[in-house]
């Protein structure tokens, strides 16, 4: 995830170019090619690298990995850049500086209260990209597997919910 601070900035994500300006979200989904190009003297930016697996836990309700899918693997449908002001609840700007506090403070517990910032983020950005699929089924696909996965757990797992 980039988040712009004060930016101006040509980003290459696979095969489409992005203008990434102070206030924009870039989604950079795991193995997307990707690079940057500042269109100014300066740019600054706030990146927030993760392992994907950071969304999941142990025990994880089946139903949840729906939303997981898009982010573990590159999806076409959902965009990779919201901009600034797009959102409903637009406090992202608060959440990444949450989250980059929490990194540059190291208090204690800082790796759960990151972990708990970019579920917010994540959130955030799932329910943009549903709200705008004309469809409003992004994750039908992600629901299909997640379906299969919950059926094959339950013959195997006794009492599996």
């Amino acid at each position: 995830l980039l988040y712009g601070t004060d930016c101006d900035i040509t980003v290459w994500v696979n095969d489409r170019t992005l203008h990434f300006e102070t206030g924009d979200l870039v989604i950079i989904n795991p193995h997307e090619t990707h690079a940057l190009y500042s269109n100014s003297q300066k740019s600054d930016y706030i990146v927030i690298k993760f392992m994907p697996e950071i969304l999941q836990y142990s025990g994880q309700i089946t139903s949840e990995i729906m939303y997981l899918l898009p982010i573990l693997h590159s999806s076409p449908r959902g965009e990779h850049i919201i901009k600034h002001g797009e959102l409903s609840d637009d406090n992202i700007k608060e959440i990444v500086y949450e989250i980059f506090e929490e990194w540059t403070n190291e208090d204690f517990g800082y790796e759960l209260a990151m972990r708990s910032g970019i579920i917010k983020l994540f959130l955030q950005i799932v329910r943009y990209w549903n709200s705008k699929t004309e469809n409003k089924n992004l994750f039908a696909e992600a629901d299909e597997i997640t379906m299969i996965i919950y059926k094959a757990a339950e013959e195997t797992i006794p009492n599996f919910v």
